[in-house]
């Protein structure tokens, strides 16, 4: 499948939730907000008569949705030629019932009542993302490692966002020590590649922050330790999206300014989840906490300026930058490296000017804004790094 299929299939994804329970159906839907649009079912028939017009991303099909049942609404989709190959999640109360029925009508996963909302994130996401997440396994293992370690990491931070429980920190530094010894032995490009086209935005966006704090860390000489804190910095800088719905995220044109102060909620959202384990280092509020601020107080969410900024947070605001203007999003075309960087070089009253000078030396070479290499229809890859829009559709963005 070519770049423009993916990204055709990606504005075409939303889950479809079949259940007779309206409370499933919200709670379902919560869990989705920020991964992927959903369309809620109460009746299986009026969701057949959908989908002969709009063909869903994955089907998530209640046992006992009426009037027949979850195994013979399975089995009655599959008969829609469109349908056919649609991936679907059985959902009942019982281990048993679930697997059984599962097999019995022939869908693809199960789930079982109550699950946390990772596990849904996970299945959903494990359906949709199967041939990529595939290949993963035929990397070498350090880098199949630092995948699936870290996308496992994203996945469980989604059942503490929003409630009092503390990120599991020790884990997501377990999970980040392997990403900064790619990135000081220079063998983090198939990492890069194999994540390029994943539907997850928000965890690739992450990751490749990741890559590219610690990757900036080296470059300008700081020890491993201090790798390790940018790494794990970009990896949560941003987990307070979780909390934002998925048509704000994604909206393909320009955000009112309601949305937009819903979008900018997301920087104070993220530095409150981590601010919840005291363990959580401060460097890493740090950057969740200021990524968006800009060098003349133009930047949210408390317009901070000047020496006010930590190093920290003008590196990361840097990385953010330049992987949104390099980024193919629903709101915009990508732009090359090259070009990305005279924009930034341009906004020299909002960014650290020397410490992009060093990330124009090291980045151009790194493959994060991997704009070199054209894809089939002419145009840039994706490559998700950022979430600040410095365009014309677009002038100010998450």
């Amino acid at each position: 499948m070519n770049r423009k299929a993916v990204a055709l299939r990606r504005r075409n994804t939303f889950i479809a939730v079949i259940d007779g329970n309206e409370t499933h159906r919200r709670q379902i839907q919560a869990a989705f907000t920020s991964f992927y649009p959903t369309a809620p079912y109460s009746d299986a028939g009026q969701a057949l008569a959908d989908f002969q017009k709009a063909v869903p991303g994955v089907l998530m099909v209640d046992i006992d949705i009426p009037p027949f049942g979850g195994c013979d609404f399975v089995r009655q989709v599959r008969r829609l030629e469109a349908m056919a190959n649609v991936p679907v999640v059985l959902v009942a109360k019982e281990e048993r019932d679930a697997r059984s029925a599962a097999v019995e009508c022939g869908a693809d996963a199960y789930l079982v009542k109550p699950f946390r909302r990772s596990m849904a994130i996970r299945t959903i996401s494990g359906l949709l993302n199967k041939s990529i997440e595939r290949q993963w396994d035929a990397l070498p293992p350090p880098q199949r490692q630092i995948l699936r370690r870290t996308k496992d990491v994203f996945d469980q931070i989604s059942d503490v966002a929003g409630t009092d429980i503390p990120v599991d920190y020790p884990g997501v530094i377990a999970a980040c020590l392997p990403l900064v010894d790619a990135v000081a032995k220079d063998d983090f490009r198939d990492i890069l590649a194999a994540v390029n086209d994943h539907d997850d935005y928000t965890y690739v966006h992450s990751l490749k922050t990741s890559i590219g704090l610690a990757l900036f860390g080296r470059a300008i000489g700081l020890p491993s330790v201090d790798m390790e804190l940018l790494a794990v910095g970009g990896l949560l800088h941003d987990v307070g999206k979780m909390a934002i719905a998925y048509e704000i995220l994604n909206k393909p044109g320009k955000l009112t300014p309601k949305e937009f102060a819903v979008m900018k909620t997301h920087v104070e959202l993220s530095a409150s989840i981590l601010e919840n384990n005291h363990s959580v280092a401060r460097g890493v509020v740090i950057i969740a906490g200021q990524h968006h601020e800009l060098l003349d107080g133009s930047g949210y969410p408390n317009g901070l300026a000047g020496s006010q900024l930590n190093e920290l947070a003008r590196m990361a605001s840097i990385v953010d930058i330049f992987g949104a203007l390099t980024d193919r999003r629903a709101y915009k075309d990508p732009m090359s490296p090259e070009t990305a960087l005279a924009v930034m070089a341009d906004m020299s009253g909002k960014l650290d000017q020397q410490l992009l000078s060093m990330f124009r030396e090291v980045f151009l070479d790194s493959g994060l804004g991997r704009g070199h290499e054209l894809s089939e229809d002419g145009s840039f890859p994706s490559d998700n790094m950022g979430c600040i829009a410095v365009t014309r559709s677009r002038t100010s963005s998450a």
